[in-house]
């Protein structure tokens, strides 16, 4: 089994990922929350991913 630091995010997705099949069905809102959490981290970390933009010379 992999390895992850303490507490970190990865970490805690795999308990949600966990208890969200502990009952061995996914229900259409658990699916809807998963998603909707999903959007918002992208959204957050998108302009921290963002490379740089490089500096136009003029030539």
């Amino acid at each position: 089994m992999r390895s992850y630091p303490r507490n970190g995010p990865e970490a805690a997705a795999r308990i949600v990922a966990l208890v969200l099949i502990a009952d061995g069905h996914l229900a259409d809102a658990e699916a809807l929350l998963v998603a909707a959490a999903r959007q918002r981290w992208h959204g957050a970390h998108a302009a921290r991913d963002k490379p740089a933009a490089r500096p136009v010379h003029a030539a």
